[in-house]
């Protein structure tokens, strides 16, 4: 449920597989402040096959020249290709109402998903919470989910 710009530009030094972790850094986030995405099984899989193919070991999604990441148009672009006449943010759209409305899971959950601070200045000032182990349920159950779509069950 991340940005195109962020998926794009991730590097492999950003992913910490022993606490199955995707840790974003604040001078890439549109907030200027780092994003911890916990890991579901199915992201830990792709990331296995994406490691496979990552020829200079930098970035996850490599650009032609090996030195930069992909265009930011390219994911827009794949989409279209496969027919899927939406946008990455109407896909972040989507995830979020889906979450909510099939999964149940809590708007702060959700919300924290799509990396957006929760409350007031004020409350985000203090609950400091990055409600991780919620995040990580919704996730694996997101993952579940997309598989059981791509099955047709």
């Amino acid at each position: 449920m991340t940005r195109v710009q962020e998926g794009i530009e991730s590097k492999h030094s950003e992913i910490d597989l022993i606490n199955k972790l995707w840790i974003i850094p604040a001078d890439r986030k549109k907030e200027r402040r780092e994003h911890i995405v916990p890991m579901s099984g199915m992201l830990i899989e792709l990331y296995d096959e994406i490691r496979t193919m990552s020829v200079s070991g930098v970035y996850l999604f490599e650009g032609r020249d090996l030195k930069n990441p992909m265009n930011k148009e390219s994911p827009r672009v794949a989409m279209q290709r496969v027919g899927l006449m939406t946008t990455a943010h109407g896909l972040r759209s989507l995830a979020r109402t889906y979450l909510r409305e099939v999964g149940k899971f809590s708007d702060d959950v959700g919300e924290k998903l799509l990396a957006h601070s929760l409350g007031t200045k004020t409350q985000t000032a203090y609950n400091r919470s990055e409600l991780l182990d919620e995040r990580r349920e919704a996730l694996e159950w997101w993952g579940n989910e997309i598989q059981r779509l791509i099955k047709g069950d």
